[in-house]
């Protein structure tokens, strides 16, 4: 698991990209992108899991509540929200980033379903894909 410190500066580092973009929350899906920012290690799948993290505020990791526990013992994110197999994921996931506010989400590494079904469920949204601005260089 990724250890606090770690994890801090990586969030740290992933909103100042954030800021420079002009987006307000960034969304990650399972990918390489999600392992380095979170240390979570999950495959896609139709269920979704992310990551929301927004400029100002905590994050939240979102994930199926027969997750839970495997995906808490990745990661330090204390925030961590189930869906039950009834709900909308991802109107769930979209509820924790308010109204929209000009650019909402900025993308990295999605099945293009998994932006198609957040955005409509924020509605009114814009979407950047600032994945090279933000998340890619991360490691440098």
């Amino acid at each position: 698991m990724i250890d606090r410190h770690a994890l801090n500066e990586r969030l740290a580092r992933a909103r100042r990209k954030l800021a420079e973009s002009g987006a307000d929350a960034l969304y990650v899906t399972p990918s390489t992108n999600l392992f380095y920012l979170a240390g979570i290690s999950f495959h896609r799948s139709e269920r979704l899991t992310a990551v929301l993290l927004p400029r100002d505020g905590e994050p939240v990791l979102v994930t199926p509540a027969f997750e839970e526990t495997h995906a808490r013992s990745m990661t330090a994110i204390e925030k961590v929200v189930t869906w039950q197999e009834t709900e909308d994921p991802f109107r769930k996931a979209a509820s924790f980033l308010g109204a929209p506010k000009g650019v909402q989400s900025s993308v990295s590494l999605l099945y293009y379903d998994y932006v198609g079904m957040f955005v409509k469920a924020m509605q009114e949204a814009g979407t950047v894909d600032d994945t090279d601005k933000i998340v890619a260089r991360l490691e440098k």
